[in-house]
């Protein structure tokens, strides 16, 4: 069993490797890099950053995402699709931005684009679904 270092929970282990990976497609940096990881990825998500908004909340919520669902592998809670995790790290992040954003105000760089195609043996179905509890109302497309 490997020890469970700050580092190796953000850089060294398989599952936060494929994660960053993953999330450096969406906001075009290379996370994979370990070095970045040594201080806890802290320079990253620092005022002097180029990084905008959106990619910050993406870097700071995805080490939160990896550590609770490292946690879950850990504890035979089981273990989620690497496209899965990317996908909640960034629509927490896109909403997350958009609920801080001064009112009236319109920020261009909030929209990520980051869609990864599922294995080529593989088919994909979306599907979304929304509740309204107030008025009973439910829809599925």
């Amino acid at each position: 069993m490997v020890e469970e270092t700050r580092h190796h929970l953000l850089s060294s282990c398989h599952f936060s490797s494929a994660i960053w990976s993953a999330l450096s497609q969406c906001i075009n940096m290379d996370l994979s890099n370990s070095l970045i990881w040594y201080s806890g990825g802290y320079q990253l998500l620092s005022l002097n950053s180029s990084l905008n908004s959106n990619s910050k909340a993406i870097v700071a919520n995805a080490m939160w995402f990896i550590w609770y669902f490292r946690n879950n592998i850990l504890h035979d809670e089981g273990r989620p699709s690497t496209n899965n995790v990317v996908m909640r790290i960034v629509a927490f992040s896109s909403s997350y931005v958009k609920a801080h954003l001064p009112e009236g105000s319109v920020d261009s760089n909030i929209s990520v684009d980051c869609w990864i195609p599922p294995p080529s043996n593989f088919l994909k179905i979306n599907c979304d679904r929304v509740f309204n509890n107030p008025d009973g109302a439910a829809g599925l497309i």
